[in-house]
């Protein structure tokens, strides 16, 4: 959990950002492998083993906004030919 003041109370965090996080685990350029924890209630166990053991597949809106996301690397000079 964390804090959300928009909410004013704790609120679980979302699986993609838990995905997100244990994508980052490890230093890819030094290490072979990463290793995540999930400290969490019991309560709460069931929900984070099914969903990190039962994952569906992630579907990317990157290309809805291509046009504008190309347009921001050009300018950044990230992309200097199509």
């Amino acid at each position: 959990q964390f804090y959300d003041p928009q909410k004013g109370a704790f609120v679980e965090v979302s699986i993609l950002d838990v995905m997100q996080i244990f994508g980052r685990a490890g230093r890819p350029q030094f290490d072979t492998r990463g290793e995540g924890i999930i400290i969490t209630s019991h309560d709460m166990l069931g929900r984070y083993l099914s969903l990190m053991t039962h994952q569906a597949p992630i579907e990317s809106s990157f290309h809805l906004n291509l046009a504008d996301n190309l347009n921001a690397e050009l300018v950044l000079g990230t992309v200097t030919n199509v």
